[in-house]
């Protein structure tokens, strides 16, 4: 809603010859217009006036108007007068409905209205085309009533100081406590509780306006954003602090940019919570970032689209020069601890200009001179990275360039989560990117890529492409090498009912990229999980390289398979953010970091946190006998069995244990480790049994496929009668990192 103000209608500043010249007029609730006003006491004939309107008839440019506590009518200001309230706005009210403060056209930044609360029916100050008051300490109330209320209403023009203000809404979606269109005001240290700003649009039907806002050492705290949106202009953000928004309308929780350049210097961004992103550039336009902080949680997007960022920390890894995604560790205010990444590693030349003067020295063309709370800026080496300036100075932890493009956080102080990532890749077909893969084998010459059968299915698979994204030997390093291309060069096994495959890839991908390690142990529910997947808009293969990285839980198994969803077998329900793409890609146990299910669907259309997925269980019990009939075995975790005979081994008797070598290898050799002791294989080295009762027997053959069959005997101990021992089978490989052991599988072994 535009709203119309026609100041002709209100009666305002008015010069006759009763007007006061520059001097004092007092208001208050025991006073009588009738009196001069002149006179704080009341009493006649020189007592305060009973209404502020009443006193800005008889002032004059110039004019100081004094108001005592209490709750007063509407206003409108149409001259350079201040009116200033002499309790503060806890115990001084201006207007209830409509429009309750209005400037017009004429009015300058010597107009100041000081110190009061607003109650914002429709608008709670308008400032008329042209007009440019100062507003200081107010407090402007939303109407919980009046769903599109605004807290400040800005037409065409004018360049007004709003400053030291409080904007409070309801946290509702559309309410805004600045709605700016068209006009160039300086916002300084202004609080955005429960609303939000606007910048640039239409007014009152006209052409639509570029707007040129400042804000600066300005809180937005919680509501339904985007916090900040600007429809057209190039405003300025600059020692801002924007937390704790949701996004109903799903175009960016903190920041949205349709058209126009968007500009945030040393601004903290964080705790907010979209299915979109934090900030977002909608389509034409730019935002702009520098030494600014956008820290999200770990299963959301910080940033998206044309968004360019420079010496910024963001928990999405973004391209630019002295980005990084080392948590900054940031308290609930968003200040960072000792030893934080944001401290000393700022850029000193990219400091905006004071155009919002927030020292009040009238320097507005020095470097930005003070923080957030108004501290000196840079009192170290460098300047800090968001809105805080840290007074100890003192570099804190590096803040090393993230991995390339990869939009999946680098997850550097989880390492066993960033390994993870390296395994997954995503499937083209031609040039349309179709889902998610994830390399499960290798035979050192080619490699096996487990996905879901219907990210093939109806193509010809060996016109497809297995691309491993943007990713580097470490996090450290200076830039993305190029994504690597892998030829599908057939299919090994598919199974609809299922929905998965193993395709055979060639180059190898396994070398560079490594193999996962998968579960046959089924998910659990409420278990933790996470995954790595490709997802986004799969016919768009620009932003195929962004891969996602999201964290959820298990929250049924066993589940009927949803009509429309590809396969028949049942499902595991998740609790997981992924999207269209996603398909395929593997769902890691938290704790064990070991892939226990594969994304098969969600509900069609954009994200989605309900999101089923095929236990690994399911697919290794089909799986096994095809990938062994074709040279591959892949690696299995604890828990998992290798054993083609029954794991429960008689006392007394023989027992038969087969392992698969998970790499066929002339170069490899292996060994069980018993509890505390090793059970060295005929042929493939030995090792000192400590085992107390021991195993007397021992002997063993390998076949060409690299199985290895044993044969031992357990004598008959009562101590072994409800043991439970863990063997651990580990393969020395020459392909493996450094010659070093590729991974380990653990049997379970439980004697009866």
């Amino acid at each position: 809603m535009h709203v119309v103000v026609r100041c002709s209608l209100v009666v305002g500043l008015c010069v006759s010859s009763a007007a006061v010249a520059q001097g004092t007029l007092h208001v208050a609730r025991c006073g009588n217009d009738a009196w001069t006003g002149t006179n704080a006491a009341c009493s006649a004939p020189n007592g305060p006036k009973l209404s502020i309107q009443s006193a800005l008839r008889a002032a004059s440019p110039g004019t100081t108007i004094l108001v005592q506590p209490g709750s007063y009518p509407p206003i409108n200001v149409l001259g350079d007068v201040i009116v200033r309230s002499t309790g503060g706005p806890a115990v001084t009210t201006i207007g209830s409905t409509g429009t309750s403060a209005g400037f017009g056209p004429q009015t300058t930044r010597a107009a100041l209205l000081e110190g009061f609360t607003i109650n914002a029916g429709d608008v709670g100050i308008s400032i008329d085309p042209g007009g440019s008051p100062t507003i200081r300490n107010c407090r402007i109330l939303l109407s919980p009533s009046t769903p599109s209320a605004f807290g400040l209403h800005l037409c065409t023009a004018g360049s007004p100081v709003i400053d030291r203000c409080t904007f409070q809404g309801s946290g509702r979606a559309v309410e805004r406590g600045i709605s700016n269109l068209g006009a160039t005001p300086v916002v300084r240290e202004c609080v955005f509780d429960g609303c939000t700003f606007s910048n640039g649009g239409n007014c009152n039907g006209g052409p639509w306006n570029s707007a040129d806002a400042i804000l600066a050492n300005c809180i937005f705290d919680g509501g339904d954003g985007p916090a900040f949106s600007n429809s057209i202009g190039n405003p300025l953000l600059v020692n801002c602090v924007i937390r704790n928004y949701t996004d109903s309308f799903l175009v960016g929780a903190a920041i949205l940019n349709v058209a126009g350049t968007v500009t945030a210097a040393n601004c903290t961004v964080f705790d907010n919570h979209s299915r979109i992103a934090a900030i977002s550039n909608a389509s034409g336009g730019s935002i702009d970032l520098v030494n600014s902080i956008v820290w999200s949680a770990p299963n959301e997007v910080a940033l998206r689209g044309n968004v360019t960022a420079a010496y910024s920390i963001v928990s999405t890894p973004w391209p630019g020069i002295g980005n990084c995604d080392a948590d900054p560790l940031l308290d609930a205010a968003g200040r960072p601890a000792a030893g934080s990444p944001a401290i000393d590693s700022g850029d000193d030349a990219s400091l905006p200009a004071d155009r919002a003067d927030i020292d009040r020295d009238g320097n507005t063309n020095e470097p930005t001179p003070l923080d957030l709370l108004l501290a000196t800026r840079r009192v170290s080496t460098a300047v800090d990275r968001g809105a805080f300036e840290d007074p100890n100075g003192g570099a804190g932890a590096p803040c090393v360039q993230p991995c390339g493009f990869d939009a999946a956080a680098c997850v550097r102080n989880r390492p066993e989560r960033y390994r993870n990532r390296g395994f997954v890749g995503y499937l083209v077909d031609g040039s349309l990117r179709t889902g998610t893969g994830i390399v499960i084998a290798t035979d050192g010459g080619e490699s096996v890529v487990l996905t879901a059968n219907h990210v093939i299915a109806g193509s010809a698979p060996t016109g497809f492409s297995f691309f491993a994204d943007f990713e580097c030997s470490s996090c450290g390093c200076g830039g993305p090498r190029q994504p690597q291309q892998f030829p599908v060069t057939g299919v090994i096994h598919t199974n609809a009912n299922l929905d998965y495959a193993l395709l055979r890839v060639g180059n190898d991908p396994a070398r560079t990229l490594g193999v996962a390690t998968l579960d046959a142990s089924p998910p659990r529910v409420s278990e933790s999980v996470y995954s790595f997947h490709h997802g986004g808009d799969p016919a768009n293969p620009s932003i195929a390289p962004r891969k996602a990285y999201t964290e959820g839980t298990v929250v049924a198994i066993g589940q009927t398979n949803p009509s429309g969803c590809p396969g028949t077998s049942a499902v595991a329900r998740l609790d997981l953010p992924t999207s269209s793409g996603a398909s395929g890609g593997p769902v890691f146990r938290a704790t064990a970091h070991t892939v226990a299910a594969l994304i098969r669907c969600g509900p069609a259309g954009g994200c989605t946190r309900d999101t089923r997925a095929v236990p690994m269980a399911d697919i290794l019990n089909d799986a096994l006998a095809p990938l062994r009939a074709a040279g591959f075995v892949p690696l299995l975790s604890s828990g998992t069995s290798l054993v083609s005979q029954p794991s429960r081994l008689p006392i007394g008797g023989p027992g038969q244990l087969q392992l698969f070598s998970p790499a066929r290898s002339s170069a490899a050799a292996m060994f069980l480790d018993v509890a505390r002791g090793s059970v060295p294989i005929p042929g493939f080295g030995q090792s000192q049994l400590a085992l107390t009762p021991a195993l007397v027997a021992v002997s063993g053959t390998t076949d060409s496929n690299g199985t290895w069959s044993l044969a031992f005997v357990i004598p008959g101990d009562p101590a072994l009668a409800s043991a439970t021992l863990f063997t651990e089978g580990f393969v020395l490989d020459a392909l493996a990192p450094n010659g070093g052991f590729r991974q380990s599988n653990l049997l379970e072994l439980t004697f009866l």
